[in-house]
């Protein structure tokens, strides 16, 4: 037989002289000890582990691709420096960026337009 010692609110037992000692069948016994407890863990842990690896993978990924963008724009900057004197590469990147505005403003102004109706 288990003993076991009662760990809650200390009973006076002046005023509760009497004591249960309760304890499962064999049968309820086996039926709750098990390997569940263990599955389930190794379960968790291994799905913790899944998505650190897919999160360092997907990390690993989008920093090349950053790194080939900036090479890109370094190799492109570079030759565009190369090809025209400073105020001339400055003028271009001035009409480039004009140009990307004037474009978002036409297409803010049609969505505009087509959400009245009147488009």
């Amino acid at each position: 037989s288990r003993e076991t010692s009662y760990t809650g609110i200390p009973i006076d037992q002046e005023y509760c002289p009497k004591t249960f000692r309760i304890y499962p069948s064999s049968d309820m016994e086996s039926n709750h000890r098990n390997s569940d407890p263990v599955v389930f863990s190794v379960v968790a842990g291994l799905i913790f582990i899944f998505t650190s690896v897919i999160f360092l993978i997907y990390d690993w990924i989008v920093a090349r691709r950053q790194r080939i963008l900036s090479n890109r724009a370094q190799a492109s900057g570079a030759i565009v420096s190369s090809l025209f004197p400073k105020d001339v590469r400055q003028q271009l990147y001035e009409n480039e960026e004009s140009k990307k505005k004037k474009e978002k403003a036409k297409a803010a102004f049609e969505r505009h337009d087509s959400s009245n109706g009147t488009g």
